[in-house]
């Protein structure tokens, strides 16, 4: 993670995002998923109001996902902002 983002970022509990991301991860692998997506880390980001790519540093250093998961979204257009507010949008649709 750059400085820029990292100081950007809020300050994301271990211990919490473990607790979330272990359980979402064993029900999108039952589903079939193969790998961690971009919704997949919105939503999650959603959940403790973080930062997406945020969240994806943290889960690579806790080492929940694959090794250099953060650099290949990063060099693969990140997350953006487009992206995160249909997830969103998905998201409050789901709720109500």
């Amino acid at each position: 993670m750059e400085d820029a983002e990292r100081l950007r970022a809020p300050k994301i509990d271990a211990d919490m995002l473990r607790d979330l991301f272990v359980p979402t991860r064993d029900q999108m692998m039952a589903e079939g998923a193969t790998k961690l997506t971009r919704r997949h880390v919105i939503t999650l980001a959603n959940m403790i109001r973080a930062w997406p790519m945020a969240v994806v540093w943290k889960l690579e250093k806790l080492g929940l996902v694959k090794r250099r998961s953060y650099e290949w979204l990063k060099d693969n257009g990140g997350i953006t902002k487009a992206q995160i507010a249909e997830v969103e949008t998905s998201i409050e649709t789901i709720t109500q």
